[in-house]
């Protein structure tokens, strides 16, 4: 296989990549809203008697048209690799997780292969989920397969930021235990459509006010009740006059901080595996004097090193 498409589909963008398997290399790309989240509602509203694999197919086709317009070559044939919430319950196949533990190679996941056919002539590869007794992911599981160098047999909790950002604790090859983290989404909301909203606006982490107000964030999140701190982001605004870019900041180090504040008193090693704000963290865990060996991997390809390797160990 010298190509393979790779589909990140995540809850409100779809993201198709024609990738060169030996060196990871992306031949180009295309990137839409069209995430699964409104596929479904579509699906629902006007196509429920469709088949809803082919429904959701025909997303993809369009997307791989595209890619097709842009290439000036046909991509008949090609596999398309799924990874994200194409398996969850709004996906085009709805598979179940994968119980802890798994394997940092990929090779235990829930994998479905859906063969080519005349209505879609791409053999497709939905990668599913994982699940503790309390917890889930869809999408990380790759990210994590992509992460890891199994040679090394890492040993620690790797950070993936996010919307819902994780923290996974590997040994010996092996992920045991993970927790979830609302802190994008919550930052996403609070500076959006809330009474916050107003003194929220830009933020420069070059700046040093900027840079101090995420700083002071991180350690009032070890000394406030988080309800509280929230409140102190309007007050800073309104009765300390601070600039909104400043409160920005400030929150961000709020939620940040209480993110990790749970990595307090960690003797082992952590890696936080993101390609734009990792630094950021690092700021947050120096500032609670979290002193372990910190690695920040910024490869912006971990998705499709995971979705390499998974398919690999099983493609049969």
């Amino acid at each position: 296989m010298k190509h393979f498409l790779s589909c990140d589909w995540g809850t409100s963008s779809l993201r198709l990549k024609l990738v060169e398997t030996e060196t990871l290399k992306t031949l180009a790309e295309v990137q839409n809203n069209q995430g699964i989240a409104s596929t479904h509602m579509q699906w629902q509203e006007g196509a429920k008697g469709q088949s809803l694999f082919l429904f959701y197919a025909s997303v993809i086709a369009s997307a791989v048209t595209i890619l097709e317009k842009k290439l000036n070559h046909s991509l008949s044939g090609v596999p398309v690799i799924l990874s994200g919430m194409a398996s969850s319950s709004l996906g085009m196949i709805q598979l179940p997780y994968k119980q802890l533990p798994f394997k940092t190679d990929g090779s235990d996941l829930k994998v479905e292969r859906v063969e080519a056919s005349k209505d879609f002539d791409h053999d497709v590869f939905i990668i599913s989920g994982v699940c503790s007794d309390t917890d889930v992911m869809r999408g990380e599981e790759t990210q994590i397969v992509g992460a890891i160098d199994p040679s090394n047999k890492p040993e620690g909790v790797f950070i993936l930021p996010g919307t819902h950002s994780k923290h996974i604790l590997v040994k010996n090859n092996v992920v045991y235990s993970f927790r979830t983290y609302m802190t994008g989404e919550l930052f996403a909301i609070l500076s959006s459509n809330s009474t916050l909203t107003q003194g929220l606006v830009g933020g420069d982490e070059n700046d040093n006010g900027d840079k101090e107000s995420f700083i002071q964030g991180v350690k009032d999140s070890v000394k406030s009740n988080l309800l509280n701190g929230l409140f102190r982001v309007r007050t800073r605004f309104l009765l300390d006059q601070l600039p909104a870019s400043h409160n920005r900041n400030y929150l961000s180090g709020l939620l940040i901080g209480t993110e990790v504040k749970d990595l307090i008193g960690q003797r082992i090693s952590i890696t936080v595996v993101s390609s734009n704000i990792g630094n950021i963290y690092k700021t947050a865990l120096q500032t609670l004097d979290i002193d372990v060996p910190l690695t920040i991997n910024n490869d912006p390809d971990v998705t499709l090193c995971g979705q390499s390797i998974i398919f690999a160990n099983h493609k049969g």
